[in-house]
């Protein structure tokens, strides 16, 4: 019911903004799956008795092993639950991180196509005083070194008093269907021909915007609204324009409309530029560019180049350095997992003194129970590995697709880093393995007991 209960609640809208039912689903989720480990331990376990008794030459150990978890579900699950919970939520921590940083990493290709970036710093000037105007753009293309500048500029609009400014991108594309907006946006929904309108200018919204403005403006695909153009410092023009795309904007959280540079000027007849990407020709490279670019352009004060590689370089680094505490909270949910299952090790030695008495009346030796305890948390180690990782990857589809979206408007591609966890897995079983060990050596070294069979006479 708990587990049904979460999938509902995945689908609930968020409340103000915060992602309420979504952490709900999650914590319902995961409470039911831990109150199901019982019933998943003894289908697994029993399965595996079967399957180890139709096997002619299958280890005793392993079949008496097997038996004990089998028959005994409930304080399997003790053990089990522990494993279960402190790997699904790392699990889910690790994909939602590896999927998000994955995101970004191709937007970041997308959204920069280009090796190289010029601009002005406007230190003592204003917005207009450190932009390109016409001239100074043809000065740029015909630099030598350089086979291409495409040029960039961006405003701020304030579409709603109660909320802060979107901003306006305004970028030149080229004219080969390669590169279009279609080819060179990080697009997650673009309209369908049938849906475009020719009398409104085609724009591509972020997601953000979207999810801020829905309830103001028509955002569907093709669909049509009015957005102030500044025209001057003081004043705007209202130009109709309708959604072309959506796209993916990791930059901006308030939210993103881009428009064609050659629209905006149409409307408000103002070409000046801020921002050039650059191409180099081969053999040529920034500090060179940059020296004939301040030679061409004396007016510009404070020209630098930024190249695309450390922009790049540096935005995952600080997404790296973001998320490093994700890794060491997924350790200590893992660790706290397996000392769980030590305990709960320790106390089911301490209570089955008795039957592990009988078994070395019947032959068994110290050495062979200690092997029989450690297969039995391996086995139950492996088990809450493989339920962790599926119940894991379906809170990460939770947090990718409902708290993310919900909490920041954005979207992100799913990835499941496959070889990181299944090495974590491999790991999280041999250290369960090596805990049941050192539990069995601590228990079982101790005591003499083949004397304790004698509380049952």
């Amino acid at each position: 019911g708990l587990c049904l209960l979460g999938a509902v609640l995945a689908f609930v809208p968020a409340v103000r903004g915060i992602p309420a039912f979504g952490y709900a689903a999650i914590l319902s989720l995961l409470i039911g799956a831990i109150m199901l480990t019982p019933a998943l331990a003894a289908l697994a376990f029993r399965a595996a008795q079967r399957l180890l008794g139709a096997m002619p030459h299958a280890p005793v150990m392993l079949q008496l092993a097997t038996q004990r978890l089998a028959n005994a579900p409930a304080l399997a699950g003790i053990s089990l639950a522990s494993v279960l919970a402190a790997v699904s939520l790392a699990a889910a921590m690790a994909i939602m991180v590896h999927s998000f940083r994955h995101s970004v990493e191709d937007w970041l290709e997308q959204v920069l196509p280009a090796p190289a970036y010029l601009r002005q710093a406007p230190a003592s000037q204003t917005r207009s005083e450190a932009s390109f105007d016409v001239a100074a753009q043809a000065v740029i293309r015909a630099t030598p070194g350089i086979t291409s500048a495409r040029f960039v500029r961006t405003e701020a609009l304030l579409l709603d008093p109660a909320r802060p400014p979107v901003a306006l991108v305004i970028r030149e594309f080229g004219e080969s269907v390669q590169e279009q907006p279609d080819r060179q946006l990080p697009l997650v929904a673009r309209a369908a021909p049938s849906t475009e309108k020719s009398d409104a200018t085609p724009v591509w919204v972020s997601e953000s915007f979207i999810d801020l403005h829905r309830e103001r403006l028509d955002l569907t695909l093709g669909g049509s609204f009015d957005l102030p153009l500044p025209v001057s410092a003081t004043s705007t023009i209202r130009a109709p324009v309708r959604v072309a795309g959506i796209w993916r904007d990791y930059a901006r959280q308030h939210g993103t409309v881009l428009m064609r540079a050659g629209d905006f000027t149409r409307l408000t007849g103002d070409a000046r530029m801020q921002d050039a990407a650059l191409w180099y020709m081969p053999g040529n490279d920034s500090p060179a560019v940059l020296a004939r670019l301040k030679a061409r352009l004396p007016q510009a004060t404070d020209l630098h180049i930024i190249e695309s590689a450390d922009v790049r370089r540096l935005s995952l680094s600080i997404f790296d350095r973001t998320f490093a505490v994700t890794y060491a909270l997924e350790a200590v949910a893992v660790w706290i997992g397996l000392a769980g299952m030590a305990a709960a090790f320790m106390g089911l030695i301490l209570a089955r003194r008795r039957e592990f008495g009988m078994l070395r009346h019947l032959g068994v030796t110290s050495r062979e129970l200690k092997r029989t305890i450690a297969l039995e948390g391996a086995s139950l180690a492996a088990l809450g590995a493989a339920l962790g990782l599926v119940l894991g990857v379906i809170l990460a589809a939770i947090l990718v697709f409902v708290i993310n979206v919900q909490s920041f408007g954005w979207s992100m591609d799913f990835r499941v880093p496959a070889v990181q966890l299944s090495g974590f897995a491999i790991l999280l079983v041999g250290a369960a393995t090596l805990a049941a060990w050192l539990t069995a050596q601590r228990v079982i070294g101790a005591r003499d007991l083949v004397r304790s069979v004698r509380e049952d006479w």
